[in-house]
């Protein structure tokens, strides 16, 4: 009997024991369940946030596909996006490669239609065909052989000698004006020969090529003691000595044409600084 008892009470401490074990071993299993059912519930809960905020984002690019009109970027719920199209980058470059065509046509038929007579060969401004020498800038220009101050004995050595050479446009013989004076140009470069005769260097005056006659007007002055005197080198009243030049002949008329100008030849004015010139023009 009481070994039977004791029996009893073994078994019942090991079904305990086993028990126990067994608790522990469902506890065991529970919380690895609920672990595992808590990350498999935070994995969905990321699957369905990720896929919500995907879904929203092709919502809003939908959305702006169907935009017709918009800038290159823009900002919806918050977000920037940029909106550059592959379609839109290849009109654009279409566009530009279209406006090059046009411009390659244009200059081309440009360099065409040109007459040939606006080219300019020697670049003076006046194209070919209006221009008597094309193949170069015809100049006029002016050489002083020798200046003869007749009045010698008033001379000093502070006394100096200049001209002044101009082109006069549209001038008037007949009341000795004129529009307006171009390349007015004021020389003291001379050298003296003897004590009343000097060289003066020459003169290039630049005219227009397209017209063979031009007017062209000489006056030459006496400085002493910073007084200008007005020297008489002509026998009538035009101010200095006027000629007509023609570039293509090289000739000229007017005041003078012989090449030589005395302002003595009876012109009847004692009160004149008479001088005399010998002078030459060509055309450069």
């Amino acid at each position: 009997m009481c070994w039977w008892v004791i029996e009893m009470n073994e078994n019942n401490e090991n079904e305990i024991e086993l028990e126990k074990k067994h608790n522990k071993i469902i506890d065991f299993v529970d919380n690895l369940s609920s672990d595992s059912k808590r990350k498999a519930d935070k994995k969905n809960d990321i699957d369905i946030i990720e896929k919500n905020k995907t879904n929203k984002l092709d919502n809003e690019l939908e959305f702006v596909k169907n935009v017709k009109s918009f800038d290159k970027d823009k900002k919806i719920n918050g977000r920037i996006y940029n909106f550059s199209k592959s379609k839109e980058k290849k009109e654009s470059k279409k566009k530009i490669f279209s406006i090059l065509i046009i411009l390659i046509i244009l200059i081309s038929v440009i360099i065409i239609i040109i007459p040939k007579g606006v080219s300019d060969s020697d670049g003076d401004g006046i194209p070919d065909e209006k221009d008597l020498f094309p193949n170069k800038n015809a100049k006029i220009k002016f050489s002083v052989i020798n200046f003869t101050y007749l009045k010698y004995n008033r001379l000093t050595n502070y006394t100096n000698f200049f001209y002044k050479i101009s082109e006069l446009k549209n001038f008037d013989w007949g009341n000795f004006t004129y529009d307006y004076k171009i390349d007015n140009v004021t020389l003291f470069n001379y050298s003296k020969i003897n004590n009343n005769t000097f060289l003066f260097k020459d003169t290039i005056i630049d005219v227009a090529d397209n017209i063979a006659s031009h007017t062209i007007n000489i006056q030459f002055y006496m400085l002493e003691n910073e007084i200008t005197t007005f020297l008489d080198i002509d026998d009538d009243e035009t101010g200095g000595l006027t000629i007509e030049y023609d570039l293509i002949s090289g000739k000229w008329t007017g005041d003078d044409n012989s090449g030589v100008s005395n302002g003595s030849y009876d012109d009847g004015i004692i009160t004149n600084t008479d001088c005399k010139l010998e002078y030459n023009f060509t055309t450069v």
